[in-house]
């Protein structure tokens, strides 16, 4: 815990959800690894009602707090 999410625009075969648990993003290119809703676990309970958000949005969830906020930053998309 905490557990965070953003959503970016869906791009491949990807559905554009970031998940990652703790207080920390890194920049690390190896920190996400993808995953199946199905390999979640018990954890996906928690987070089904935040996955039908639309991309742009973002959630922060830890015991006794809940914020989801809408982040335009999230539908710009960047080149190299």
């Amino acid at each position: 815990m905490p557990i965070n999410g953003l959503r970016h625009p869906p791009a491949g075969r990807t559905c554009g959800w970031y998940i990652w648990a703790g207080e920390v993003l890194s920049d690390d290119p190896d920190f996400f690894l993808s995953r199946h809703l199905d390999h979640l676990g018990p954890i996906v309970q928690d987070l089904e009602r935040y996955l039908e958000l639309p991309p742009g949005w973002r959630f922060l969830i830890a015991p006794h707090y809940e914020d989801v906020w809408f982040d335009e930053s999230l539908l710009k998309i960047t080149r190299d």
